[in-house]
């Protein structure tokens, strides 16, 4: 069994996607609207460091969390809340302060400070705003993970059963009217870091895909209105893989 436990930690802080050389339309090819202000943006972050460990027979705890918010608040409060990292933050005057790079840095900042205890941190994840997050992992893995809202109406069924059959796996939810859910669909990329603009998949192009796909999805009834979803089992679970091969096909 692989036992975890988190802390969470907030601060505020401003950023300001660019890359040393690049034109400013090369930057806003990239970033998009991260780019425009060269006096940068502000996000309320949200951290939350992961420890793996064993946990004490005696105590009955991997660590005490009072040693974990002694140990990282000084790191949090006085290197990175309210600060402007593009000038603030010495670490990060060669790297650009896009969120893989700042999850992946708070966890190697943090690590040196655990080194006499079995609990480990092995992973941070930060979130700057609800739409935008990544995860840094102590072998080395980054993941950015996009959140995409909508709000559609759809039948639960599946066209391969009959009407009674329907009923009895999906109840109510299979009613031929159809019932609304407000969807929250979140993409997990992972993959390797660029090196020179810092991330995974560059922040415009994944954003325009997913606004296609809003467009696309919101205020629709998916079960009448979206050709690909007419033959086939109307279930979360459907729809979870439609998401995952129409955006592995356009995010290469």
């Amino acid at each position: 069994m692989y036992l975890s436990i988190s802390k969470r930690f907030e601060f505020s802080s401003s950023h300001r996607l660019h890359v040393s050389g690049w034109s400013d339309e090369q930057d806003e090819a990239v970033y998009g609207r991260e780019a425009r202000s060269p006096h940068g943006h502000g996000h309320n972050y949200v951290a939350h460091f992961i420890f793996n460990g064993p946990v004490d027979e005696k105590t009955g705890m991997m660590i005490n969390v009072t040693a974990i918010k002694d140990k990282i608040k000084d790191v949090i409060d006085g290197q990175y809340d309210h600060k402007y990292f593009n000038d603030d933050v010495l670490s990060l005057r060669d790297l650009v302060p896009t969120a893989e790079n700042l999850s992946r840095l708070l966890l190697k900042e943090v690590q040196p400070l655990f080194e006499d205890t079995t609990a480990r941190p092995v992973a941070c994840h930060l979130s700057e705003s609800p739409t935008s997050e990544a995860t840094a992992y102590e072998d080395g893995r980054v993941e950015r993970h996009l959140w995409m809202d909508f709000s559609a109406a759809r039948r639960t069924h599946s066209p391969f059963l009959s009407d009674e059959q329907n009923l009895e796996y999906f109840g109510r939810a299979a009613s031929p009217s159809g019932h609304g859910h407000h969807y929250r669909l979140r993409v997990t990329l992972s993959g390797d870091v660029d090196r020179t603009h810092g991330m995974i998949y560059p922040e415009k192009e994944s954003r325009r895909i997913l606004a296609e796909l809003h467009e696309q999805l919101d205020h629709r009834n998916l079960s009448t209105d979206i050709p690909q979803f007419q033959n086939m089992p109307m279930t979360t679970e459907m729809l979870s893989r439609f998401f995952y091969t129409h955006l592995d096909a356009h995010m290469p």
